[in-house]
Formats: C-alpha cells, sequence, structure tokens
C-alpha cells in the first residue's frame, strides 16, 4: 500500500491459539472447521477492503508432519514416535 508494496496475509502459520488446543485439541478436532471459518471471515472483514492476496494455510505438509506426524515443530505431536516405537517393540 504505502510505496505500492501489496500485503500477502497468511492466515494460519504453525500455531493454535492455546484456549482451542485445550478446549477440544485445535488440529486434532473437527471442531477447528467453524473456529477456523469464523476467524478467516473476521480476518476478510476487517482487512479485505486492504489487503487482495490470502494464504490459507503456510506450509501445510510442513505443518502435518513436522506438527503431528514427528513432534519436530508446534504442537509436538508425534504419531510417527509412537508408530516406530511400537514397530521396534513388535507390536
Amino acid at each position: 500500500m504505502a510505496n505500492g508494496l501489496q500485503p500477502y496475509v497468511i492466515v494460519f502459520h504453525c500455531d493454535v491459539p492455546q484456549a482451542l488446543k485445550d478446549e477440544y485439541g485445535g488440529f486434532l478436532s473437527p471442531h477447528i472447521v467453524d473456529d477456523f471459518r469464523d476467524y478467516a471471515k473476521l480476518c476478510f472483514k476487517e482487512f479485505g477492503n486492504r489487503v487482495k492476496h490470502w494464504i490459507t494455510l503456510n506450509e501445510p505438509r510442513s505443518v502435518s508432519k513436522n506438527g503431528y506426524a514427528n513432534g519436530w515443530f508446534a504442537p509436538g505431536r508425534c504419531s510417527d514416535c509412537l508408530w516406530m516405537n511400537m514397530k521396534m517393540m513388535g507390536l
């Protein structure tokens, strides 16, 4: 906008509000769908007159793999670790 710059806004970048994680597990629950929709609508309503370029999820593969499968990123879930431990124990 200033100096001709066009903003690109990322609606979700790697973290869920702690209250939603505590209440229902964040992205592990289908309840996130309605909350995310409401959040996105609010963003579009408040900033849509100035922002024309929106990115819904930043690096979805990285978030799902590193946040929920191997636990390297927030929220630190580790599904792969459980699977690998079970495999190593012959379960």
